[in-house]
C-alpha cells in the first residue's frame, strides 16, 4: 500500500513542478532575467557569424561556386564552428575529416573548396576562442 501512495506523491510532485515550470509568471521572470545575456550572445554569435561568412564568400568567389551550393559551403563553416568551439583542438581533425566526407558524399561538395574553407575557417576559430578565453 505504501509503495502506491509514494507513486501518487511522486505523480503529483511532478505535476506540480511542471505547472511551476510553465506558469506564466515564472517563464516572463526567467526572460526578463536573461534578456540582456541572451542579447549579448546573440550579438557575439553573430559577430563570428559574420566573420565566417566573410572568410567563405572569399573563397567560394574565388572559385566561382553559384547558386545554392554557395549556402552549402556556408553551411560547412557553421557546422565546423558548432563543433570546434566545443570540444578540444586534439578532436578536431577527426571531426573535420568525417564533416568533410559528408559533405562530399552526399551533398557533392569539391573536396578542395572544403580543404580550403577548412584551412581557413580552423585558423579564424582559433584566433576566436583565444580571445574569448582572454576576457
Amino acid at each position: 500500500m505504501s509503495k502506491k501512495i509514494k507513486k501518487y506523491d511522486k505523480k503529483k510532485l511532478a505535476i506540480e513542478r511542471f505547472k511551476a515550470r510553465t506558469n506564466p509568471w515564472v517563464i516572463g521572470a526567467i526572460l526578463e532575467e536573461t534578456h540582456d545575456l541572451t542579447i549579448k550572445t546573440q550579438i557575439e554569435y553573430l559577430k563570428v557569424m559574420m566573420t565566417l561568412n566573410e572568410v567563405v564568400k572569399k573563397i567560394i568567389d574565388k572559385h566561382g561556386v553559384t547558386g545554392w551550393f554557395r549556402v552549402l559551403y556556408y553551411d560547412y563553416s557553421k557546422t565546423l564552428w558548432k563543433h570546434l568551439s566545443k570540444y578540444p583542438e586534439h578532436t578536431w581533425e577527426k571531426f573535420i575529416n568525417v564533416e568533410k566526407q559528408y559533405y562530399v558524399d552526399l551533398h557533392g561538395a569539391k573536396p578542395e573548396i572544403l580543404e580550403e574553407i577548412t584551412n581557413e575557417v580552423v585558423k579564424v576559430i582559433k584566433e576566436i576562442l583565444i580571445k574569448i578565453k582572454q576576457r
